[in-house]
Parts: C-alpha cells; sequence; structure tokens
C-alpha cells in the first residue's frame, strides 16, 4: 500500500514543473495526470479499495474546436481486465466566461475482459455555476446493458483558490438490482461534494471528495460483488494539468 500511495505523488512531482506542449498554432495538447486514493464511478468503486492512477491526454484543433481524448485508469472490479483505456473525438464550445459545453464519443475497452466494452456518450455543460452532465454507454455484447447516467451540480468559487462542487445523480443501470425482500430496480442515486484547493507554486489541484450512493447492501452484493464497493467515502486526490 505504501508503494502505491508515493508512486503517485513522484510522478505529481516529475511532472510539476514541465511545459504545456504546443504542436503548432492549429493545434495543442492538452495532457492530465490525477492520482485518487480510491477510482469511485458514479458512487461505485472500481478500483477495488485501491489508489488510482489516471491520465487523460487532448489533441485539440483550437478554431474548429474538435478534439481526439485519451484516458487511462487501473482498474479492478474481481475480472481479469486491469486497466481501462478510452478514446474519443469530441467537441468543446465556449460561449463565455460564464457558460461552455463539451461533448464526445468514444470507445471504453478494457484488456482481457471484452464483455465490458462499450460505446461511451458524453456530454457536460456549464452554466454560471451549474452543471449538468450526461453519460449514456452501449454494451458492444448482443446481450450486456445499456446505462445512463445523469448529474446536475452547482460549482462555487471561494477566495484563496478553493472551490465547492456538488453533485447529485439519478442513473438507470439497464439491468435489476435483488433488494433484500427481492424486489428490483435500475435506478439508483449517487451524491458526491468536492472541496478543491489549488498549490499555485506547482499548479496542482487538491481534492478532496465525499461519494455516497443509495445502494442497500443486498443490492450492492449483487451488483459488485462486496458490499465495501458501495459504502460512503471520503476521496483523495491530486491532479497536475498541463
Amino acid at each position: 500500500m505504501k508503494k502505491q500511495i508515493l508512486l503517485p505523488l513522484f510522478l505529481l512531482g516529475v511532472i510539476s514543473n514541465a511545459n504545456a506542449v504546443e504542436i503548432n498554432k492549429d493545434f495543442t495538447a492538452n495532457i492530465e495526470i490525477k492520482a485518487v486514493s480510491e477510482y469511485r464511478r458514479s458512487g461505485l468503486d472500481v478500483s477495488d479499495g485501491k489508489p488510482a492512477i489516471q491520465t487523460s491526454a487532448s489533441f485539440l484543433h483550437n478554431k474548429s474546436g474538435f478534439s481526439f481524448d485519451l484516458f487511462s485508469s487501473n482498474y479492478d472490479v474481481g475480472t481479469e481486465a486491469q486497466m481501462e483505456l478510452s478514446y474519443a473525438l469530441g467537441y468543446m464550445k465556449f460561449f463565455n466566461e460564464k457558460s461552455y459545453l463539451a461533448t464526445s464519443i468514444g470507445k471504453v475497452y478494457y484488456p482481457k475482459s471484452s464483455q465490458s466494452n462499450q460505446i461511451e456518450y458524453k456530454f457536460h455543460g456549464f452554466y454560471k455555476g451549474f452543471t449538468f452532465d450526461f453519460v449514456q454507454d452501449w454494451s458492444t455484447e448482443d446481450n450486456g446493458a445499456n446505462p445512463q447516467y445523469r448529474y446536475i451540480g452547482y460549482k462555487y468559487n471561494f477566495p484563496f483558490d478553493i472551490s465547492l462542487w456538488a453533485r447529485i445523480g439519478y442513473n438507470d443501470l439497464d439491468t435489476n438490482l435483488y433488494a433484500a425482500d427481492g424486489s428490483t430496480r435500475h435506478t439508483f442515486f449517487a451524491r458526491n461534494v468536492e472541496l478543491k484547493k489549488k498549490w499555485k507554486k506547482a499548479d496542482i489541484d487538491f481534492t478532496i471528495t465525499y461519494v455516497d450512493t443509495d445502494f442497500s447492501d443486498n443490492e450492492c452484493l449483487y451488483y459488485m460483488g462486496y458490499v465495501e464497493k458501495c459504502e460512503p467515502r471520503f476521496v483523495f486526490g491530486a491532479k497536475k494539468e498541463f
């Protein structure tokens, strides 16, 4: 465990003095590396309680707003897949400093666990602090699930480079969740509250995020295999963008 924590911190230290990548006057490359104490997606633990390193790169055409996006993270839900990888074609439009939208469509795949591969569409909108996120997944398997995730939230900036982002999500897994009394449902609520502080000297964002869902123990055991994967958690993170 100690080595898993030290590696993210070491990588952040290496890139803390890195420069932004400018390919030419038409294209730029934006790169991000993030270390988190646990990978939680829609409130659910997908790294088996272990720290995760997440990297992303976006190659942006400055004039049109189109981009090619890449993402990777370690991943563990009890299958052979130990990595989550994705690529997508994206588009971003800024209307002014208080409103923008970003959208993308691409493929998410898991080495050695192709039954989990999916096509994924994402939308993110921001207007005067209010946020809206929508994600639609389509399984590449004939009988796979096609879940949807919807989040509304509000982001507020405090003095001293501190911000707070609170969100609530209503998600449809497109598969049955089984309660202890035998009842079933497809949908669940997820909540997260993120407090972020920027360290200006190294341009690194530090975050602490409270994550929670309304999964019952039986529902979590059926869907995720372990009750702990749905329990409330504080997730710590450090992110560097350049």
